[in-house]
């Protein structure tokens, strides 16, 4: 079994497509040479496969997941809720 990962939950990987197999949300996905870029992943779909130029991955990426998506939540009355950010 796959664990989800949690809101604001770093993990290191080799394999961004492995990390993110089965996961929703947003992720900042931040590898070695440090300039972070973004990954949305939707559910039922993957990633296939990811590699930087010069990287022989000698050293991990760090993922953060950063936001998860609500809509498919619903609460007792049946209604989904809205997501609220903080602001500040």
């Amino acid at each position: 079994m796959r664990t989800t990962l949690q809101l604001g939950q770093p993990i290191n990987t080799y394999d961004l497509g492995e990390a993110l197999k089965l996961q929703t949300g947003h992720f900042k996905v931040i590898p070695p040479d440090g300039d972070p870029f973004y990954v949305t992943c939707e559910q039922g779909k993957g990633i296939v496969d990811v590699q930087w130029p010069n990287q022989a991955n000698t050293k991990p990426l760090t993922v953060v997941k950063v936001f998860e998506p609500t809509n498919t939540m619903t609460n007792e009355t049946g209604a989904t809720p809205i997501p609220v950010r903080a602001t500040g």
